[in-house]
């Protein structure tokens, strides 16, 4: 987001820039646009517990859009196909379009890790969770695509960062109101988690307090 900031500042700006400068930050942009689009994906397979590298071709099939969209932003700047800047300023270019493809099929990956693998969840929560995330994010890829002069998937995708934190790594959620306790959903997160890597044996107990008259 930080990139398109800049990047967008500079294209309104560009008079003051050199040419090379403001290939690099669109360049740089783009980039970080398809990586954050893997990102979301590798996320939401590592909470399905998905292995994405077990598989040499499901590996070499989950990089393959991110590899082929890096390679189309490098060009670019020799091809015009992404986007051209001219003495006129910034331009979109004839295959503009083609970075909605390579960004949805992540969203479209997940989609489909989501629905595969939803009954090996233990908390409905989580599968909400997730599907909230990947709807959020189609709702600002179609408005980025519907309305592109406004910077409106910036604040999508912000939302499906918060919708994560908040849903799996916000720590006021594991914590007893008052005595700020793990509760028992962090025991049992802990547990789950250290169990997949190695058998864990735990000793459990409690203390009751008996109110006599």
């Amino acid at each position: 987001m930080a990139f398109d900031v800049l990047s967008s500042w500079a294209d309104m700006d560009y008079t003051n820039f050199p040419d090379w400068l403001l290939y690099f930050l669109n360049s740089a942009y783009f980039i970080f646009f398809f990586a954050g689009a893997l990102s979301f994906h590798i996320f939401a397979a590592n909470i399905l517990n998905v292995d994405l590298t077990n598989n040499l071709k499901r590996r070499y099939l989950v990089e393959l859009p991110v590899n082929l969209a890096i390679i189309f932003v490098l060009i670019t700047p020799w091809t015009k196909w992404l986007y051209y800047i001219d003495e006129t300023g910034y331009h979109s270019g004839p295959l503009y379009n083609l970075l909605y493809l390579f960004y949805s099929t992540y969203i479209l990956f997940s989609f489909a890790i989501i629905v595969k693998r939803s009954k090996y969840l233990i908390r409905k929560r989580e599968w909400e969770i997730l599907l909230g995330c990947n709807i959020v994010l189609s709702i600002g890829l179609v408005l980025r695509y519907s309305l592109p002069k406004l910077m409106l998937e910036n604040l999508f995708t912000l939302a499906a960062y918060t919708v994560l934190f908040l849903g799996f790594e916000n720590p006021d959620l594991h914590l007893i109101e008052r005595t700020f306790v793990f509760n028992k959903l962090a025991l049992r997160e802990y547990v789950l988690e250290q169990n997949q890597i190695s058998p864990i044996n735990a000793l459990v107990f409690g203390i009751k307090i008996f109110q006599t008259n």
